[in-house]
């Protein structure tokens, strides 16, 4: 550093133009890249077996594009005909939007391409007075009739369906008094249970169709769009516009599209950032005024802390990292750390005398020093997060470890030299900067006092109320959900809370699990295995039965469905010269066969197909879709997982892997635990080491360094049990909190050593160096943390709820690291002196 120091005290010119130079450029890439807040789920999914195989699920099988309508009644019962009749209202106007007919996943019969309560009790309806007055009925299972047919057939009203092999007139032998009566059709009638099922999907959990009473607070709409839809967002803009259009009298219907949510958190985030700037600014801008009494100096720490954000900026758009709700916070972090920097230089500067070349000198080799070994620790606390399988949390921390270099790199040669330039006077301490001092150093006076008479008493009730925290901190749930990110106050949040409160379904869809099996799929020992796995999962708890029978999709049963359901005499009539009825091979049956049959069923229904089996030139992996209700428990969620990977053991000689929707969500909680626990030991290593070097360098003492990272331990263990007390859990933004602990801590450790050595070697009086170091050292400390702990602090007025948690819990931490350095650190550095020096 000394050389760079002379450096910079000697061309104070040239490091003004380094610093403008470099900010250039970093607009410039800014510029050329692009700058947007984003909102990419998979950026939060780590990089494991369980998460890649549900990505190949999702883009190979099940590419599926759906939009989902909540309708909930005023009066607390949708089963009624004025509620459906507005629902019907709505799905005609969605299905006479020439965009929306235009996008539909199957544009060829735009009906087919919703669900719902009564769609599909009317199309129930349809089919069973088609089939008890002697019509073919397999014809009208394939939606040839229209929205409005459908609308008077649940009124009971006669309907005229024409088809290519004639014209169908349906007159409604028994029109039923109310909805709840044709529901309860449904559950007499054979034919009608499979559609009951999917319609108890549909509506809230309180519906009961054995209740005297049948009731239903919602149902869903969905609406199935082409996945390869051009402009995703202006769609679900439009089906919004068109829901809010409809001026329903007894239900109150939203729109909850996967675009739409996520457009809603970047409109949250941006909103937050318009709000926090401004106040982050006004706040430096008054601790400055404060601090520097002078608004000049004010303004040259600001403008230097200007070009660390730009920078950090630049750097970003220059990589093409993802600027998202999380790296939101990331200015506001540079503003409460990076002010601390110029602080520290422009009041050294102050304090020193003679000509301006020499003080900037002077302040560089003194505070300089110390301003690189915080930049260090705090870099590494954030590069900590490199260790993490998740791609958003490593862009966080390599964006906030850059952001916190540039401001070091800005300030340390934007202050001085501006300073030297301007050929400052020196100012006289204000009487009300005087006062202010002699009432801090009173308060924190305490901690010396106490550490150097009573040592031992210290610790020993710091230990004590580590142990407890550390106990409680044990307690501490994670969770893992991208709607956290949604402020609490958004009519969608509360959307989203009530579907996931109201529906046993996300959406009237069962959660599912997989087994994803890749390999020779078209071998009948395929099927071997499948036959044997789908009779081991019949044992598992958590899996959806059907009249005994396990809700498992595969090639096997899209196949013999097939077969059975879709009117094609030719597949049938090939299906059953290789296969049985149960859907297992014929002997003899060869590879070569069932190659034929998966050509003709991709070539008669691709759709279908695809859903289940994966053709890359061969058939080479095939997916089994497993129905489940675990109720959300993590527990039974993980024994699930370790079911069905012990159920597809008959597959030995594939590759497999088990996913599915909640599979992924535990396990990534569980890999976000993991990260923390591997990156506070990376911390904690890489902080005890630059301690040790530091210590062992300067002092010649390896125990100093030990010393004064151990109350910084303490604090992990603070923070942690104090998040428990307050009822938060850990997630992607308070996930880092422990690493932040020891990375940002640690620097008010080392300057409370630093300076207590200097002061038992001066004066070898232990007590008065105690006390000189605080009075000292101490009330700096103060000063930069008030500061740190204010930027974090504004954080808890960000829209977004795991922010303001970030924000809250940083903040807590500083006063923590603050707190355990100036009032507990003293204790121990007096044992190291009494032991190393003697005396008392």
């Amino acid at each position: 550093m000394k050389g760079i120091n002379e450096w910079i005290s000697e061309h104070p010119k040239a490091g003004i133009g380094i610093v403008i130079a470099i900010t250039a450029v970093m607009l410039f890439s800014m510029y050329i890249n692009g700058i947007s807040t984003q909102m990419n789920e998979e950026s939060f999914m780590p990089d494991m077996e369980v998460v890649n195989a549900y990505r190949d699920v999702t883009s190979n099988y099940t590419e599926q594009y759906t939009v989902q309508i909540l309708v909930r009644s005023y009066n607390g019962n949708i089963l009624n005909r004025d509620s459906l009749a507005e629902v019907f209202e709505v799905e005609e106007a969605l299905l006479s939007n020439e965009t929306i007919l235009s996008n539909l996943e199957n544009p060829s019969y735009p009906e087919g391409n919703i669900v719902s309560l009564p769609t599909t009790l009317a199309a129930t309806r349809i089919v069973a007075e088609a089939f008890m007055q002697g019509m073919n009925t397999s014809l009208l299972e394939y939606y040839p009739y229209n929205i409005t047919q459908m609308r008077r057939a649940l009124l009971g009203e006669n309907i005229t369906i024409p088809l290519e092999s004639g014209t169908i007139h349906l007159q409604f032998l028994y029109t039923p008094s109310d909805i709840k009566s044709s529901i309860k059709l449904l559950s007499i009638d054979p034919n009608g249970r499979t559609a009951l099922e999917y319609i108890s999907r549909t509506l809230t959990k309180d519906f009961n169709i054995s209740s005297q009473n049948m009731t239903a607070d919602g149902c869903v709409i969905l609406i199935s769009l082409n996945p390869e839809t051009k402009n995703p967002l202006m769609l679900e803009k439009t089906i919004d516009s068109i829901v809010k259009s409809i001026d329903a009298q007894h239900v109150k219907m939203d729109t909850l599209g996967s675009r739409l949510i996520t457009d809603e958190i970047v409109k949250a985030s941006d909103k937050s950032m318009g709000m926090l700037m401004p106040a982050a600014v006004i706040m430096i801008i008054i601790v400055l005024l404060i601090v520097f009494r002078s608004a000049v100096d004010a303004l040259i720490s600001l403008i230097a802390l200007a070009f660390s954000i730009i920078w950090m900026y630049g750097f970003g758009a220059a990589f093409h990292f993802e600027f998202n709700p999380m790296t939101t916070a990331i200015p506001i972090l540079l503003i409460g750390l990076g002010i601390d920097y110029g602080i520290h230089l422009t009041m050294r500067y102050r304090e020193e005398g003679g000509e301006e070349k020499e003080r900037v000198k002077k302040t560089l080799n003194t505070v300089g020093a110390a301003l690189m070994l915080a930049t260090i620790t705090s870099m590494a606390a954030f590069l900590s997060n490199l260790v993490s399988p998740i791609k958003l949390l490593q862009q966080f921390g390599i964006l906030s470890a850059f952001g916190i270099f540039s401001a070091f790199v800005t300030m340390l040669l934007f202050v001085p030299s501006i300073q030297q330039l301007r050929r400052k006077k020196e100012k006289k301490e204000g009487r009300i900067t005087k006062h202010g001092r002699a009432v801090v150093n009173k308060i924190i006076g305490a901690g010396a006092t106490a550490g150097s008479r009573h040592p031992l008493a210290v610790i020993i009730v710091v230990i004590a109320i580590t142990s407890l925290s550390g106990f409680a901190s044990l307690g501490l749930d994670t969770t893992f959900n991208t709607d956290e990110f949604l402020p609490e106050e958004l009519e969608v949040t509360q959307d989203l809370h009530y579907l996931m409160n109201n529906f046993e379904f996300m959406g009237g869809e069962a959660q599912h699990a997989y087994i994803l099996v890749k390999g020779d799929v078209a071998s009948p020992s395929f099927y071997q295995a499948l036959n044997k796995t789908v009779s081991n999962i019949a044992d598992d708890e958590s899996v959806v039965k059907v009249d005994g029978n396990v809700e498992v999709q595969s090639i096997a049963t899209v196949m013999r469905n097939y077969a059975v359901m879709s009117g094609d005499e030719n597949f049938r009539s090939l299906y059953y010269n290789y296969f049985d009825t149960s859907g297992m091979p014929k002997n003899g049956t060869t590879e070569d066969n069932i190659t034929m049959l998966y050509d003709y069923i991709f070539n008669s229904n691709r759709k279908m197909a695809s859903s289940v089996l994966h053709k890359d030139g061969g058939y080479d992996a095939s997916l089994i879709q497993i129905s489940t209700n675990t109720g959300g428990d993590n527990k039974k969620i993980m024994e699930l997982y370790d079911e069905l990977k012990k159920d597809a053991a008959p597959f030995y000689h594939f590759k497999v892997s088990v996913t599915g929707d909640e599979i992924v969500t535990v396990m990534t909680e569980k890999t976000l635990n993991e990260g923390q626990t591997k990156s506070l030991l990376l911390t904690i290593i890489s902080s005890f080491i630059i301690l040790i070097l530091i210590f062992y360098l300067r002092d010649k003492s390896i125990t100093l360094g030990i010393i004064t990272a151990i109350p910084i331990i303490f604090c992990v263990s603070w923070i942690l049990g104090s998040m428990y007390l307050l009822g938060l859990s850990l997630n992607v933004m308070t996930i880092t909190i422990a690493s932040l602990t020891v990375g940002l801590g640690v620097t008010y450790g080392i300057h409370i050593s630093h300076r207590f050595v200097e002061e038992v070697e001066k004066n070898g009086d232990i007590e008065k160096a105690a006390h000189r170091t605080v009075n000292s050292t101490g009330v700096s400390l103060f000063g930069a943390a008030a500061t740190t702990i204010a930027g974090f602090a504004l954080l808890s007025f960000s829209l977004m709820p795991p922010l303001q948690q970030f924000g809250e819990m940083t903040a807590l931490t500083i006063l923590f690291a603050f707190v355990s350095s100036v009032f507990i650190l003293p204790s121990f550095l007096t044992l190291w002196a009494r032991r190393k020096y003697g005396g008392n």
